[in-house]
């Protein structure tokens, strides 16, 4: 009896510290300004921040990426296209198909979840860019709610 309550305390023990706590952060204060950020500018943090994440999530079609599983990071005027290492189909993310973003704190890293009209799922993310640096998700979030817009 002991050692079967021995060993549910190990286990408890063990597994307490592989949960993670998930907490939803505010969007930042200036998210409805961001439509007013030129477009060019907004590409230009995208390429100098989406090389940063510590991995991407892909749901549709299922794909998680480490920074080495990534060989070229295309940022264009109208989509990303995030293109394997390993010889993988790129991933693509339209930019007139995002719907709505947010950012989630998942233990010690910030998940940038990127919605978009693709999933059948209307609640589930498309996208899920991880960052180790709370700003760097506040402003990538900010990057892409500006070419949400469309080009002019």
């Amino acid at each position: 009896m002991r050692f079967a309550l021995g060993l549910a305390v190990a286990l408890l023990a063990l597994l307490g510290p592989s949960c993670k706590h998930h907490e939803p952060l505010p969007p930042p204060a200036d998210k409805p300004q961001a439509q007013d950020i030129p477009r060019d500018y907004a590409l230009g943090r995208l390429r100098t921040l989406l090389p940063l994440t510590s991995e991407v999530i892909c749901t549709v079609p299922k794909e998680s990426l480490k920074p080495t599983d990534i060989g070229l990071w295309v940022v264009g005027n109208d989509a990303i296209e995030i293109r394997s290492s390993r010889g993988k189909p790129s991933l693509f993310l339209r930019y007139t198909d995002i719907v709505d973003t947010q950012l989630e704190k998942v233990g010690k890293v910030v998940h940038l979840r990127i919605y978009t009209s693709i999933p059948k799922d209307p609640g589930r993310e498309h996208f899920a860019f991880v960052w180790s640096v709370e700003e760097s998700a506040k402003d990538a979030l900010m990057m892409f709610e500006s070419v949400r817009k469309k080009p002019q």
